[in-house]
């Protein structure tokens, strides 16, 4: 979070999160996807990887997916991400079951 902070002090144009809800509690995950959502309002780009995907639903506007260093899929909105990223996990079929 200190580090988050001291990015923030700067005004970025542009920020970059690896993972930032790894291991947070639900409070802690709750006021990050708000400060994202923030940021975005903002015109602040934000960059974020996470495998929770759930978590950053609500504040979503374009999404990729890559698989061992590669883009496979990119997405326009938050559910076609969630698809798209359940795909590639074998969980969910191209037909959508």
């Amino acid at each position: 979070m200190l580090v988050l902070g001291r990015a923030l002090l700067e005004t970025p144009k542009v920020l970059l999160l690896d993972e930032m809800m790894t291991g947070l509690a639900p409070r802690i995950v709750a006021e990050l996807r708000a400060l994202v959502g923030d940021l975005a309002a903002e015109e602040v780009t934000v960059i974020v990887t996470e495998p929770a995907l759930a978590a950053l639903k609500s504040v979503v506007d374009r999404g990729y997916v890559m698989q061992r260093g590669e883009l496979v899929r990119e997405c326009d909105s938050a559910a076609t991400l969630d698809n798209a990223y359940r795909q590639s996990m074998g969980v969910l079929s191209a037909d959508g079951r």
